[in-house]
This record gives structure tokens, C-alpha cells and sequence, in this order.
């Protein structure tokens, strides 16, 4: 039988369940990491007893493993505590990813002449965050981040016109980058590994998208700024054929190149969308953000496939033991 283990940091607290497994007063661990717009977060409960008592700023970690295994416990989050709801008998411990400082702060600047990677790099390292992997594309003649919007929401903006992933890892650092292939593939079976599973299927709501900038007025292109335009034809981006047309207008689309991929990338995530779901698995911290599943096995032949892996709940207590929900959505369009 496998016994779930962890080491949990608050501040310098540390509860090491394979150093000390009778001195533990958790009692619940949740951990969900998402990619953006969502962000990451855990919920802990703490009976009221002994001197655990975690305060609000406290540096957190969480690893999460199983007892006897020949590894130790994966850290699954890294984080700091947010919130402590306190009562008679437990404690209830919230903290949050990068993407919570992110969503509190705002800016008025512009950007001139910066890829979306460049972006992204300036507005973490204002919040006080690194960014571990970024890929670049396309300059951005100009771009703007006003305060009616927060960091995280302009950086969610940014990957979604390049078609990239924004999340961060599990040291809390920022990764901006396409998914590829995913950075490793779990082989799931059904049965053996997965104990449940939810899918949606949907129509996607467009097959055709068609993506505009605001400017250049002229063949100039990324050196043009009349707003006063004939023909924005040689500045739109075009992806899929048919019915129905998505319009995307965007004030940072002002080259063919960039309102191209922003036209491409639309287009991939609506139809990726069409088939995504969650399956629940025994706990497997090693599973991360940026790696694929390939499910096996499964009574819906469409199941039978490889997909992006979008998030994760790990979960730890007394009622399921150590459970792991894998979020994921298809790949390159299918089915």
C-alpha cells in the first residue's frame, strides 16, 4: 500500500513527513497550478495544535511524494502564503503563484520596438520575478500596458497574439514559450493509471479568422503611424477557410508578420479547445505545466491520443489519500 508524503515550507517552518511522519498537523494539502489566465494557488488545513503557525508573506514549497519511494517528494508549488482563515480547531492557509503579485500591479508605459518575450521579461522584472524560459517572435512596433489592465492580464494578452504559454514553474518563475511537443509525455492507461476521467467536446465558434492593427497607414509598415488608412489588406492576418469568421483587432498588430501569427494562434487554441477534459490519476508530482499525456486504453477512441497538458490539482488528505487531476486539451487541431 502506498503512503502519501510531503515536505511543506512556510517562512522557517518545515513539516518533513519522512523525517518526522507522527508530528505532521496537516490535515489537507490542495495545490492547483493552471496557465494563464489562471493562477496558481494552494489551500492548506492545519489542525490547531502544536507550533505550525505560518504567517501572511511567508515564503511557501510544497513537495508532495509517496513513502518508501526511491526519490524524494517533488516540489510541486512554490508560492507565498496570502491569506490565514483561523478558527477553533484549524487553520485554513491559502497562498498563491507569480501571477498573484502580477495581478496587483499596474502600469502606464509603452514598449517600442520589443519582441513579446522582451515584454514579458520587463513587466516580471518590475514585479520582482525571473523568467526561466522565454522564446522569441516578431518585434511589436508598440505596445501599450495601461493600468486599466494589470501585469499578468497584459502578459496573458501578449501569449495569446504569439500563440504562447505563459506559466510558471515550480520554483516560480516564469516560463513564456510555444508548447511544441510538451517536454516530456506521461503515458496514462486506463485502468492501471487512471482511476477517472471528464471530457468536453465542442464546435469550435469559428473556422476562419481574419486579425487587424490599428496602423501603418502606408507601405511604410512598422514605421508608419497615420491612423487615417484606405486599405488595411497588406496588414491582415488570415488563418483556416469558411464559416464562421472570428475578427481579432489588436493596437499591437500594426505588421503583416505579427497580425499573422496572431491570426494563427487564435485559430489553433479555438480549434485545440474543441476536445479537452481532466483525468484523475494516483498522485504523480512529476507531472508538470509544458509536459503531454498520452492516454491509452480508453473507451473513447478519440481519448486515445496525446494532449497538452493545461493544468494540475494535486491533492493530499484524509478521504482520497494522494490524488493528481491532469487538465488537458488536444493538440494541433484534433480531432
Amino acid at each position: 500500500m502506498l503512503t502519501p508524503t510531503y515536505k511543506v515550507t512556510l517562512g522557517d517552518q518545515r513539516v518533513d513527513m519522512r523525517a518526522e511522519p507522527l508530528a505532521s498537523t496537516l490535515l489537507d494539502i490542495d495545490v492547483r497550478r493552471d496557465m494563464a489566465p489562471l493562477i496558481d494557488r494552494f489551500d492548506l488545513t492545519i489542525a490547531r495544535v502544536g507550533s505550525l503557525a505560518p504567517k501572511r508573506g511567508n515564503d511557501a514549497e510544497i513537495a508532495l511524494g509517496f513513502a518508501g519511494a526511491d526519490t524524494a517528494p517533488v516540489t510541486v508549488m512554490t508560492g507565498a502564503v496570502d491569506q490565514i482563515d483561523a478558527g477553533p480547531e484549524r487553520v485554513r492557509v491559502t497562498g498563491f503563484g507569480a501571477g498573484r503579485q502580477l495581478s496587483r500591479d499596474r502600469d502606464n508605459l509603452t514598449f517600442r520596438d520589443k519582441t513579446a518575450a522582451d515584454i514579458v521579461t520587463e513587466l516580471a522584472d518590475a514585479s520582482g520575478l525571473a523568467v526561466a524560459r522565454s522564446q522569441t517572435s516578431e518585434v511589436l512596433p508598440y505596445f501599450v500596458t495601461d493600468a486599466r489592465q494589470n501585469r499578468f492580464q497584459h502578459m496573458t494578452a501578449l501569449a495569446r497574439l504569439t500563440g504562447f504559454d505563459l506559466y510558471c514553474d515550480t520554483d516560480n518563475d516564469l516560463v513564456f514559450e510555444p508548447f511544441g511537443s510538451g517536454q516530456r509525455v506521461f503515458p496514462l492507461d486506463h485502468g492501471e493509471d487512471v482511476l477517472e476521467y471528464q471530457v468536453e467536446r465542442t464546435v469550435s465558434r469559428a473556422a476562419n479568422v481574419e486579425a487587424w492593427g490599428e496602423s501603418p497607414g502606408a507601405s511604410a509598415g512598422a514605421e508608419s503611424w497615420s491612423w487615417l488608412v484606405k486599405d488595411f489588406e497588406p496588414l491582415r492576418g488570415s488563418a483556416g477557410t469558411g464559416a464562421p469568421l472570428a475578427l481579432l483587432e489588436h493596437s499591437a498588430l500594426r505588421t503583416a508578420e505579427a497580425a499573422q501569427r496572431a491570426a494563427d494562434a487564435l485559430l489553433a487554441r479555438l480549434l485545440n479547445q474543441r476536445l479537452r477534459g481532466q483525468v484523475t490519476v494516483l498522485g504523480n508530482p512529476d507531472i508538470q505545466l509544458g509536459d503531454a499525456i498520452r492516454l491509452q486504453g480508453m473507451p473513447d477512441a478519440d481519448l486515445n491520443a496525446t494532449f497538452q497538458v493545461r493544468g494540475l490539482r494535486h491533492r493530499i488528505s484524509k478521504a482520497t489519500g494522494f490524488v493528481t487531476v491532469v487538465r488537458f486539451q488536444s493538440i494541433g487541431g484534433a480531432p
